[in-house]
């Protein structure tokens, strides 16, 4: 019966560190800034995510999968100028790399959120689940507002 009383607290010692590290790496090394929801008018069945994500990890992350109960389907998508058009392309995996941020926002990385289930009204919270390539997942709440349009600044 000792025997076995030592093979359990191997078994827990060499499998604590491996829990604390997978939750150190969503927990600790991924910041969140500023998360919202674009508003768009009623009957618009599509918005877009914006925020900033930092790594301050160790190891580049890639985010492989994005889901939200508020839509069909959420997807990283890559706004760009092209011949004077504003181009809007899908990016299957976005790699953040360590000691990076990653801007998400209208004139570049953006998070699609794809048919809308429900209107969203000025305030409400998206939840949000980003998965990493690794595994590990990252859940954001998002609150919907205005997108501000840029001040004009004339003499």
């Amino acid at each position: 019966m000792k025997f076995s009383y030592q093979i359990f607290y191997v078994f827990l010692v060499l499998l604590l560190p491996s829990l604390t590290f997978a939750a150190d790496l969503t927990g600790k090394t991924i910041e969140v800034n500023d998360p919202f929801v674009r508003a768009v008018p009623p009957g618009a069945s599509n918005t877009a995510l914006f925020m900033i994500l930092k790594n301050s990890g160790k190891t580049d992350l890639v985010i492989s999968e994005i889901s939200s109960p508020a839509s069909r389907a959420a997807e990283v998508h890559m706004s760009m100028h092209k011949g004077g058009m504003m181009e809007m392309h899908h990016v299957p995996e976005l790699t953040i790399k360590s000691g990076e941020s990653v801007s998400f926002s209208p004139d570049g990385y953006h998070i699609m959120l794809i048919g809308l289930k429900n209107p969203l009204k000025e305030g409400t919270i998206v939840a949000l689940t980003l998965k990493f390539k690794n595994g590990d997942t990252l859940k954001i709440d998002a609150p919907v507002r205005k997108l501000m349009k840029k001040m004009e600044h004339r003499h």
